[in-house]
Protein backbone atom coordinates (compact mmCIF):
# COMPACT_ATOMS: atom_id res chain seq x y z
CA UNK A 1 0.00 0.00 0.00
CA UNK A 2 1.22 3.46 -0.85
CA UNK A 3 0.04 6.77 0.56
CA UNK A 4 0.84 9.32 -2.17
CA UNK A 5 -2.77 9.57 -3.36
CA UNK A 6 -4.03 9.77 0.22
CA UNK A 7 -1.65 12.58 1.10
CA UNK A 8 -2.41 14.52 -2.07
CA UNK A 9 -6.17 13.93 -1.75
CA UNK A 10 -6.20 15.01 1.89
CA UNK A 11 -4.25 18.17 1.03
CA UNK A 12 -6.62 18.99 -1.84
CA UNK A 13 -9.67 18.43 0.36
CA UNK A 14 -8.29 20.67 3.11
CA UNK A 15 -7.35 23.36 0.60
CA UNK A 16 -10.65 23.45 -1.30
CA UNK A 17 -13.17 22.91 1.49
CA UNK A 18 -11.44 24.37 4.54
CA UNK A 19 -8.71 26.85 3.68
CA UNK A 20 -9.70 28.65 0.46
CA UNK A 21 -13.11 29.72 1.82
CA UNK A 22 -11.28 31.38 4.76
CA UNK A 23 -8.87 33.35 2.57
CA UNK A 24 -11.06 36.32 1.78
CA UNK A 25 -14.11 36.65 -0.41
CA UNK A 26 -12.48 35.93 -3.79
CA UNK A 27 -12.98 32.15 -3.55
CA UNK A 28 -16.63 32.43 -2.53
CA UNK A 29 -17.14 34.84 -5.43
CA UNK A 30 -15.50 32.34 -7.78
CA UNK A 31 -17.79 29.57 -6.53
CA UNK A 32 -20.85 31.78 -6.99
CA UNK A 33 -19.85 32.37 -10.64
CA UNK A 34 -19.80 28.64 -11.41
CA UNK A 35 -22.70 27.11 -13.31
CA UNK A 36 -25.46 25.88 -11.00
CA UNK A 37 -24.62 22.13 -11.29
CA UNK A 38 -20.94 22.72 -10.39
CA UNK A 39 -21.87 25.07 -7.54
CA UNK A 40 -24.27 22.43 -6.20
CA UNK A 41 -21.55 19.77 -6.40
CA UNK A 42 -19.14 21.97 -4.45
CA UNK A 43 -21.74 22.66 -1.77
CA UNK A 44 -22.70 18.99 -1.40
CA UNK A 45 -19.23 17.45 -1.51
CA UNK A 46 -18.07 18.47 1.94
CA UNK A 47 -18.00 14.81 2.90
CA UNK A 48 -14.34 13.69 2.80
CA UNK A 49 -15.31 10.23 1.55
CA UNK A 50 -17.45 11.44 -1.37
CA UNK A 51 -15.05 14.16 -2.43
CA UNK A 52 -12.10 11.87 -1.71
CA UNK A 53 -13.41 9.28 -4.16
CA UNK A 54 -13.55 11.75 -7.06
CA UNK A 55 -10.28 13.40 -6.06
CA UNK A 56 -8.65 9.95 -5.98
CA UNK A 57 -9.98 9.09 -9.44
CA UNK A 58 -8.73 12.38 -10.88
CA UNK A 59 -5.32 12.06 -9.19
CA UNK A 60 -4.95 8.46 -10.36
CA UNK A 61 -5.73 9.55 -13.91
CA UNK A 62 -3.24 12.45 -13.71
CA UNK A 63 -0.39 10.73 -11.85
CA UNK A 64 -0.78 7.00 -12.43
CA UNK A 65 -0.28 6.43 -8.67
CA UNK A 66 -2.06 3.53 -6.99
CA UNK A 67 -2.94 3.24 -3.32
CA UNK A 68 -3.07 -0.54 -3.75
CA UNK A 69 -0.70 -1.27 -6.67
CA UNK A 70 -1.80 -4.92 -6.82
CA UNK A 71 -5.16 -3.78 -8.21
CA UNK A 72 -3.37 -2.87 -11.43
CA UNK A 73 -3.20 -6.60 -12.18
CA UNK A 74 -7.00 -6.90 -12.39
CA UNK A 75 -6.91 -5.95 -16.06
CA UNK A 76 -4.88 -9.07 -16.86
CA UNK A 77 -7.27 -11.27 -14.86
CA UNK A 78 -10.60 -9.69 -15.80
CA UNK A 79 -9.82 -8.34 -19.25
CA UNK A 80 -11.39 -5.10 -20.42
CA UNK A 81 -13.63 -4.68 -17.39
CA UNK A 82 -10.65 -5.08 -15.05
CA UNK A 83 -9.25 -1.58 -15.56
CA UNK A 84 -12.35 0.41 -14.53
CA UNK A 85 -13.02 -2.00 -11.66
CA UNK A 86 -9.42 -1.58 -10.45
CA UNK A 87 -9.66 2.22 -10.66
CA UNK A 88 -12.94 2.26 -8.72
CA UNK A 89 -11.68 -0.11 -6.01
CA UNK A 90 -8.47 1.90 -5.64
CA UNK A 91 -10.44 5.15 -5.45
CA UNK A 92 -12.68 3.62 -2.75
CA UNK A 93 -9.63 2.56 -0.73
CA UNK A 94 -8.06 6.00 -1.16
CA UNK A 95 -11.33 7.74 -0.22
CA UNK A 96 -11.50 5.67 2.96
CA UNK A 97 -7.98 6.76 3.90
CA UNK A 98 -8.74 10.40 3.03
CA UNK A 99 -11.88 10.22 5.17
CA UNK A 100 -9.89 8.74 8.06
CA UNK A 101 -7.20 11.42 7.74
CA UNK A 102 -9.71 14.30 7.66
CA UNK A 103 -11.65 12.95 10.63
CA UNK A 104 -8.41 12.46 12.59
CA UNK A 105 -7.23 15.98 11.77
CA UNK A 106 -10.58 17.49 12.70
CA UNK A 107 -10.50 15.62 16.00
CA UNK A 108 -7.05 17.01 16.80
CA UNK A 109 -8.14 20.50 15.78
CA UNK A 110 -11.35 20.45 17.81
CA UNK A 111 -9.48 19.21 20.89
CA UNK A 112 -6.98 22.03 20.44
CA UNK A 113 -9.67 24.65 19.82
CA UNK A 114 -11.69 23.63 22.87
CA UNK A 115 -8.75 24.17 25.19
CA UNK A 116 -8.62 27.53 26.90
CA UNK A 117 -5.29 29.10 26.07
CA UNK A 118 -6.36 32.46 27.53
CA UNK A 119 -6.73 30.90 30.97
CA UNK A 120 -3.18 29.56 30.92
CA UNK A 121 -4.10 25.96 30.18
CA UNK A 122 -2.78 23.94 27.25
CA UNK A 123 -3.59 20.49 25.89
CA UNK A 124 -1.43 17.87 27.57
CA UNK A 125 0.83 16.95 24.68
CA UNK A 126 3.85 16.29 26.84
CA UNK A 127 5.16 13.11 28.38
CA UNK A 128 4.72 14.41 31.92
CA UNK A 129 2.74 17.11 33.66
CA UNK A 130 -0.19 17.53 35.97
CA UNK A 131 -3.39 16.58 34.23
CA UNK A 132 -6.60 18.19 35.45
CA UNK A 133 -10.12 16.78 35.47
CA UNK A 134 -10.75 18.06 31.95
CA UNK A 135 -7.69 16.42 30.36
CA UNK A 136 -5.74 19.66 30.25
CA UNK A 137 -2.50 20.37 31.98
CA UNK A 138 -1.83 23.64 33.74
CA UNK A 139 1.16 25.87 33.14
CA UNK A 140 2.47 24.88 36.56
CA UNK A 141 4.30 21.70 35.70
CA UNK A 142 5.49 19.36 38.34
CA UNK A 143 8.41 17.02 37.79
CA UNK A 144 7.48 13.33 37.44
Amino acid sequence: MTFELTLLGTAIHILIWEKLPEWGTWFKTLISLLPSPLRTLYEQWHCPFCAGFWIALALHWMTGFWTIPELNELSTRLGTVGTPVAWILDALATATLIYTAIIALKGRRSARDESTYDEGRFPDLSFWGRIGDNGLTTCRRSAP
